[in-house]
């Protein structure tokens, strides 16, 4: 696989600091992040709403594979 990196540099360079700095927000909720809804579909938790809610989004989730029945 070839990078880009005219392409990462025009897209770094498109990026707010604020967005920069975000991209380092990485959480690890694992399970809590998701939660399957009445139709048995995974869905963002609460818990990760408030989280993105709290920072201002996210940049990186990690933990999201789960080992449900």
């Amino acid at each position: 696989m070839s990078i880009n990196c005219a392409a990462v540099d025009r897209l770094i360079d498109s990026m707010s600091f604020t967005q920069k700095v975000g991209q380092l927000n990485q959480r690890l909720l694992g399970w809590k992040s998701v939660e399957r809804n009445a139709a048995g579909r995974l869905v963002a938790s609460d818990e990760l709403k408030q989280e993105i809610d709290r920072w201002g989004g996210l940049g990186t989730l990690y933990g999201l594979l789960r080992a449900d029945p």
